[in-house]
């Protein structure tokens, strides 16, 4: 009895031997024995390859037609409003005066009329900032109105305008409105970058850098609008000769908009003290020098004054920008202005202003509100 116990007791060892070699050999099976001196040695390679995409995506979009959007009509009879048509397209609505068709708004299955035009909207769906530039152009039609009769705003009270017949603007987000007259004109603004709704995706061979679900883009737009002087008599929109009746037609207006991507800018904190912008350093950005130039909402600033701070808030200034500076840089006649006009000129400027782009020794900061 006690000898087929210590077989089985040397059969089981036996088994559980075995099984541990087995086990053994097989996680040993991709190593390789030296068994003699080994003078050539190892080597152990590995390739490199690149994890990195582009983050300057400029990305924009844009009506697909613009044809006849700027078309208008003057209007000092209300003829439009009293036919209800434009041009043979039946309309809803009433405007007198500068009257546009509004195409992409319909009342009862008509189309609408106004004094302000279908608007262009632009979106920045780019991981950049993108600056806008609104060039102008007024031309007078033969046998029309003269361009020396328009003028600088709607309000025809004024001395300046009392005598003229025609105003013509843009009106636009972030700015105020801007005049069109017998100069050539530009006007920029900013769309802001969308670098925070974008984020890295690997798509089948390459690491890209994509908007995120339900990404959300700054967007800009801006209309035509315009008024006429009703104090005129009808020879300012038409004469009469023999018994025929010639028209005097109105200008013709071209508006070109132009996009430019503000690419690799360092970062620039800014924020309001009071009524100016304090630009301070942002994630260790330091400026080389003296800022040598200042661009608010794509408009220059003629001066941005270098101050030293070092206490307080403000202890990394690195610059401040002037209402007053910035004031003339919107349009505004500051040095006449009365200080209720000052006051109420600071409030829409501040309401407008979106971002700060300097430039020092060949570098470009970039801060937004």
């Amino acid at each position: 009895m006690n000898y087929k116990k210590l077989i089985a007791f040397t059969m089981a060892v036996t088994m559980v031997f075995g099984s541990s070699i087995t086990a053994f050999a097989s996680e040993t099976s991709t190593e390789s024995d030296i068994t003699a001196n080994d003078t050539t040695g190892k080597t152990i390679t590995g390739t490199g390859s690149e994890a990195f995409v582009d983050k300057n995506v400029m990305k924009v979009t844009v009506p697909t037609n613009l044809t006849n959007l700027f078309n208008y009509k003057v209007d000092p009879q209300g003829l439009v409003s009293a036919t209800k048509s434009y041009d043979g397209t039946e309309v809803t609505g009433t405007a007198t005066g500068v009257v546009f068709l509004n195409a992409a708004k319909t009342t009862g299955g008509k189309a609408t009329i106004s004094n302000e035009s279908d608007p262009v909207k632009i979106t920045n769906k780019s991981s950049i900032p993108v600056e806008i530039g609104i060039a102008t152009t007024v031309e007078a039609a033969t046998n029309g109105l003269a361009l020396t009769t328009l003028a600088d705003s709607a309000d025809f009270t004024t001395e300046d305008n009392d005598d003229k017949a025609l105003y013509l603007g843009l009106k636009s987000t972030n700015d105020r409105e801007f005049v069109l007259n017998a100069a050539t004109g530009t006007s920029k603004n900013i769309l802001l970058s969308g670098a925070d709704q974008y984020e890295a995706k690997w798509n089948t061979d390459k690491y890209e850098w994509v908007p995120k679900a339900n990404a959300k883009f700054d967007e800009f737009q801006f209309t035509l609008t315009g008024a006429i002087n009703t104090a005129l008599d009808n020879s300012t929109w038409a004469t009469v000769s023999d018994g025929t009746l010639t028209v005097k037609n109105p200008p013709k207006v071209s508006v070109k908009f132009t996009l430019e991507g503000v690419k690799d800018a360092l970062d620039l904190g800014v924020l309001w003290g009071g009524d100016d912008i304090y630009v301070y350093k942002a994630n260790g950005t330091k400026m080389d020098g003296n800022p040598e130039g200042c661009i608010v909402n794509g408009k220059t600033v003629t001066a941005a004054n270098v101050k030293t701070a070092t206490e307080g808030d403000y202890k990394d200034i690195v610059a401040v920008i002037k209402m007053a500076d910035l004031a003339t840089a919107f349009g505004y006649d500051y040095t006449n202005l009365t200080d209720e006009q000052k006051t109420a000129a600071h409030a829409e400027i501040k309401k407008y202003v979106k971002s700060v782009k300097i430039t020092d020794n060949s570098k470009t900061y970039y801060g937004e509100f």
